[in-house]
Order: structure tokens, then C-alpha cells, then sequence
């Protein structure tokens, strides 16, 4: 009997640990808090102001730290976590609450505190603050993505300006006294200034520096010259948005003629086809000598939609017997126009371009054009961004990033200019895109029946076009010398897909990227070039375009052709000279 109580009493135990263990199986288990990403959106790049809808990202090396904060779902007021190089370890409680609530996440980079806060650098500079701020389900996985606390403000020095410069002083109207780091919001007084900004001369004319993110901030600025001369100007009160990198130009004006602006550039593109425009003339831009008027950039320009749409396509060809060419000089003096769009014009149905038509006396040098688009809606077989028609010079001009869309698959464009007559030499397209399905097209000039030099067309993009060539389509009684190809496209020839009684000298181009260099259609060519075959080539093509520029300019009293030089993309590219 003693026996079987004893089985029975164990039996009943047995069975109590049973239900323990049962009831223990059914309580909620923790999550571990896991706290991944590294990624940090870099500064937007804003024109006149417009935040760009562009960004690069960038990454938070491994050994990073950071000031971590939540509240809900996981409790940290600041807690240090370092980054192993795939997630952030060092928080004191790695477990979600057993609430289930959301976690409402706060994070710096470098790490803010409550009670330890220096927003400012020795030079006066504010710290370049990453933060996070998000919310997150209870009991998932956590990945941070960072973005910049404050602003950036860029200023660009006129040449002639920076040249003489010793030194850059920059004092924003806004400091900042302190940050919440549960918000991610930052306290300012906008009574007592920032500590200046000193900059000893850069030799490419540009000064960053970062200002508080708010509404009405102004930048006092002082350019010492000498210790006799300075000058002072002001960045009127202006709106910063976190994650946003301003740009603004600063013009020395010498009191010569020239165009500064955007209004300037408009006012020009007007008066020059014998428009008015208000009370403005072509003696502010221009300056003549020995009968020639030459009308110069004085400053890098930023376009807004709304001033392309008042630019007028400068010359104007509507066909051979309708024309009015522009018959001058004009030199961007190195400068940049950036972001036109340029009109298709109702008048110039024959050519679109910057230049509409270039006449046999015109010059058109040492210009640069960035993220110029047209979208062609007439039947023009002329277009090009920079010229439709050039009978003239196009000496040193460059093209990059820049899109061409067209209604009508039946036209004809190219990238640079539509028909040339007369010389291009010591230019270049990069980054240019066909957007649109055409029957026919080129990337650098579509007819070429004057002489292209020392030039280089590099990575362009078109969008199921039939065939064409890069450096011309056709190519009429013309020349290419000296000129570099770079870039893929099976379809397109690279030289010129048709040909005929021209010339082909000492050009390059990627054999195992193209189908050949020239179409076999027409007669009379004559072809003396060699193939660019990797990038093991790079140092003898180097030496033998340079050679030949070498050998042509000693023959010529002043030099025609600027040399060339390793750059990192495109491989090649070309030395621009100074004004």
C-alpha cells in the first residue's frame, strides 16, 4: 500500500512539473532589439533656391558611434551604440517591452547629449550632424537611415575676384544654442550671431560652410583683398531647409561690358535678333575691336524654367533663303549655363539650338553647358543643343548631361550641333541622351561638311534609335581629325555612318564596342585612324593625340589646339584653357 501511494504522490508531482512547464511555454518571449543601416542621404543641390529631387548616398564607416534615444516600445535616453560594420551594438536593454507599443526612435551622428552639447567647430563652422528620426513597429527589426541636420550654403568667387583674394569671411545672423534630442528639433537665437567663417583663398573659388535649417537668415560677407581693401555684401534673409546645399554666385564687377545673369543672358538672346528688350542695349555685352564684337560670360548662370521659356534661339534659320545668322564673337570665358530648357521656336523651324545658326563669320568659344534639354514639337532636320546650324568657329565648347526628346521620329538631331559647315575643334559631349525613338541620329554633329578637330564625344545614351554615328552620321566632303570615342552602342558607327570624299585622320575609338568605324556607303573617303583597344592604351593615346596637336600648333603663330589629359571618367578629356 506504502508502495503504491509512494508512485501515486510521485505521479502527482510528475504532473505539477508538467503543468509548470506548460504554463511557462505559453508566456511571451522577448524580442531582441536589432538595430541595422548605415545608410546617410547626402545634401540635395538647390538652384536658385529649388531643392533638387536628385541625392547621392553615401555610408557610415564601421567604428562609427552615435547617440541612440526612444521611448515606447524600447526605453533609451542616450545611449552610445557603435556600428560593427553590420549593426549597432552597446544598448543597456536589448529587449522590446513587453507592451507592445511603438518605438519612437531618435538618433545623432556624431553622438548629441542632454547635458553635453558643442554645436560649433574651432573655425567657427558648424558640426555636420547626421539624425534619424522615425517610428517603429514593436518587435521588428530596426533599420536607421540618416540625413543631415542643417543646411549648406556654397559661394562660387568670380575668377578675376578670387584671384586677388587673401582671404573669405562669412557670419551667419542665426546660432545655435540647443538640441532636443528626443524631437530632433534645435533651439536658435536669432539675435546673436554665428561665429564668423574664415576662409584663406581656394584655388577653384568655392566656399561651403553649413547654417542653421530656418526661415530668415542672413550672411554677412567680407572679401579681403588687401589689407586697404575689402569688400562687403550681404545674403539677404533667406529660407534653409535641412539636407539642402545652396548655391550663390558672387560677381566682381570690373565695369566692362558682359553678361552677369540670367535676365542678361535673355535680354541679349533678344537684342542680338534685332528684338527690343525694355530699356536694355548690345553695348552692355559687348565690346568691340577692330570691328569685331565680342560679347562675354562673366559668370557661371543657373536657369529657371521660367527664364528659359523668355530666351530666344539666338541667329535664325528657317531655311537657306530665310536666315539671319549670328555674325559675332561670343566667349563664355570658361563659364557655365546651367539647367535651360531650351523652346522649340516657331520661327526657326529649319534649326533648334542655343544658337540657332552660327554664320560664316561667327565664333562661338570657350563655353560650357550643363543639363540643357529640348523637346523638339516642330520639323526641323537641324538641331543640336548648342547649335542648330554652325557655318562659323565653335572653339572649346562643352556639353554634358544633357537631353533631347522629339515629338516626330522622322527628324534628325545630334547632340552638339545639327549641320556644321565650318570648324568645331577642341570640344566635347559627355553624358548626352537621346530620349526618344528616331529613325536617325548622331551624338556629337548629324551633318558635317566643315572640319571637326581635336574633339572627344564620351557615354551617350540613345533611346531605340534605328542607327547612326557617334562622332557625325553623315559625314559630306568633311574632315575629323584627332578625335576620341568612348563609350558602348552596337548600332551606331563611330566615326560616321555614312560617308562620302571625307577625310578620317588619327581618330579612336573602342574596336570591341562598335560595329566599325565607318559605314563601307560612299566613295572617296580617305582613312587614316587606329583603334583604341582598353585601357592599357591609355598612356600611348595619350601621347599620340597630344603629338598631333603639338605638331600642328608649332606651325601656327598662336596655338589652335588645347592638349589632352588623363581624367578619371570619361578616361579622356580635355585641358581647358584660361581666358
Amino acid at each position: 500500500m506504502k508502495r503504491r501511494l509512494a508512485c501515486f504522490y510521485l505521479l502527482l508531482v510528475m504532473l505539477g512539473l508538467f503543468a509548470c512547464t506548460s504554463d511557462d511555454a505559453t508566456s511571451v518571449t522577448p524580442f531582441r532589439v536589432s538595430i541595422t543601416g548605415n545608410s546617410a542621404v547626402d545634401y540635395l543641390r538647390s538652384n536658385n533656391n529649388s531643392p533638387s529631387t536628385s541625392f547621392v548616398e553615401a555610408e557610415i564607416k564601421e567604428g562609427s558611434t552615435i547617440s541612440f534615444y526612444s521611448k515606447g516600445g524600447i526605453d533609451c535616453q542616450g545611449a552610445l551604440l557603435t556600428y560593427d560594420g553590420s549593426q549597432w551594438n552597446g544598448l543597456p536593454d536589448d529587449q522590446w517591452q513587453s507592451d507592445e507599443q511603438p518605438a519612437t526612435v531618435t538618433a545623432f551622428a556624431p553622438p548629441v547629449f542632454e547635458d553635453e552639447q558643442q554645436f560649433y567647430l574651432e573655425d567657427g563652422n558648424l558640426k555636420d550632424i547626421l539624425f534619424v528620426k522615425q517610428e517603429c513597429p514593436w518587435g521588428k527589426d530596426i533599420t536607421l537611415g540618416f540625413k543631415h541636420l542643417f543646411s549648406c550654403l556654397s559661394f562660387r568667387l568670380d575668377k578675376n575676384l578670387n584671384e586677388q583674394v587673401t582671404q573669405v569671411r562669412f557670419t551667419p545672423s542665426v546660432r545655435v544654442l540647443h538640441l532636443d534630442t528626443e524631437t530632433a528639433l534645435f533651439e536658435y537665437d536669432d539675435a546673436e550671431s554665428a561665429p564668423t567663417i574664415c576662409f584663406t583663398q581656394h584655388a577653384d573659388g568655392v566656399y561651403t560652410f553649413l547654417v542653421p535649417s530656418v526661415k530668415a537668415v542672413n550672411v554677412d560677407i567680407e572679401i579681403v583683398i588687401s589689407s586697404e581693401k575689402i569688400f562687403r555684401t550681404q545674403l539677404a534673409a533667406s529660407d534653409f531647409s535641412a539636407g539642402v546645399c545652396y548655391q550663390c554666385n558672387i560677381l566682381y564687377d570690373d565695369g566692362t561690358a558682359g553678361i552677369c545673369t540670367a535676365e542678361d543672358f535673355i535680354a541679349f538672346s533678344h537684342l542680338i535678333n534685332g528684338e527690343t528688350y525694355g530699356n536694355r542695349s548690345l553695348e552692355e555685352f559687348g565690346i568691340t575691336s577692330n570691328g569685331i564684337v565680342t560679347y562675354r560670360l562673366k559668370n557661371d548662370i543657373v536657369f529657371t524654367d521660367a527664364e528659359s521659356e523668355r530666351l530666344m534661339p539666338i541667329g535664325r534659320f528657317v531655311s537657306n533663303t530665310q536666315k539671319n545668322p549670328f555674325s559675332d564673337v561670343f566667349d563664355g570665358c570658361g563659364y557655365t549655363l546651367y539647367n535651360i530648357a531650351l523652346p522649340a521656336s516657331k520661327e526657326n523651324k529649319g534649326s533648334n539650338g542655343l544658337f540657332a545658326y552660327i554664320g560664316n563669320t561667327g565664333v562661338v568659344k570657350n563655353l560650357r553647358l550643363e543639363n540643357i534639354t529640348c523637346n523638339i514639337t516642330n520639323d526641323g532636320n537641324n538641331n543640336g543643343l548648342l547649335s542648330g546650324v554652325n557655318e562659323g568657329i565653335v572653339d572649346n565648347c562643352h556639353l554634358k548631361n544633357s537631353i533631347i526628346r522629339a515629338k516626330k521620329s522622322d527628324i534628325t538631331v545630334a547632340g552638339l550641333v545639327g549641320v556644321s559647315r565650318g570648324i568645331i575643334r577642341n570640344s566635347s559631349v559627355e553624358d548626352y541622351t537621346l530620349a526618344s525613338a528616331l529613325e536617325l541620329a548622331a551624338g556629337f554633329v548629324y551633318i558635317n561638311q566643315g572640319k571637326i578637330q581635336n574633339c572627344y564625344i564620351a557615354n551617350s545614351t540613345y533611346m531605340k534609335t534605328t542607327k547612326g554615328g557617334e562622332m557625325t552620321y553623315r559625314c559630306y566632303g568633311g574632315e575629323i581629325s584627332n578625335c576620341y570615342v568612348y563609350g558602348e552602342n552596337d548600332k551606331f558607327y563611330s566615326l560616321a555612318n555614312n560617308a562620302t570624299n571625307s577625310t578620317f585622320s588619327h581618330c579612336f575609338y573602342p574596336e570591341d564596342s562598335y560595329i566599325n568605324s565607318i559605314s563601307s556607303q560612299g566613295e572617296g573617303n580617305k582613312k587614316d585612324f587606329v583603334n583604341y583597344y582598353g585601357t592599357d592604351a591609355i598612356p600611348r593615346l595619350l601621347r599620340l593625340l597630344n603629338e598631333w596637336a603639338d605638331s600642328i600648333n608649332a606651325l601656327s603663330p598662336s596655338p589652335l589646339f588645347l592638349n589632352w589629359e588623363k581624367k578619371d571618367n570619361p578616361p579622356i578629356t580635355l585641358v581647358i584653357g584660361e581666358k
